[in-house]
């Protein structure tokens, strides 16, 4: 197993001109883990719990296709909608913005600056919202 993150520092740099959003990662053997395990290890200690947290797991045609586990834990943003009225927080909890509005027309302005980088070897999902 290798410890080394991928995509090396050129290829990042060649990348970014495709985008502004580049994944940036490394591959660890998980023949002992499970997703709902290693999404338990990352979200942390009973103390820590307070931060948000999700485990997305996605099977395309009966697993012939593709399985894919999204965890993500402690997000540096949050949009939270009850009905048009939409909150736009922080790291932390902090409350950043709250906007009146359709909750997806907020989010398609959140995104149009981001532009991720397509890397074939990672699957589809990979600079999007949750």
């Amino acid at each position: 197993m290798s410890t080394t993150y991928k995509p090396s520092l050129a290829e990042v740099r060649t990348l970014a001109a495709q985008g502004n959003l580049v994944a940036i990662y490394r591959e660890l053997p998980a023949d002992l883990e499970t997703p709902v395990s290693v999404y338990l290890k990352l979200r942390g200690r009973d103390e820590d719990r307070g931060g948000l947290s999700f485990l997305l797991e996605s099977v395309e045609k009966g697993e012939q296709l593709g399985r894919y586990s999204f965890i993500g834990v402690h997000p540096p943003m949050t949009v939270v909608s009850h009905g048009t009225e939409v909150t736009i927080g922080g790291a932390g909890g902090t409350v950043l913005e709250t906007q009146q509005g359709d909750p997806l027309d907020v989010v398609k302005q959140l995104m149009a600056g981001r532009v991720p980088v397509d890397q074939p070897e990672l699957p589809r999902f990979n600079g999007g919202v949750v």
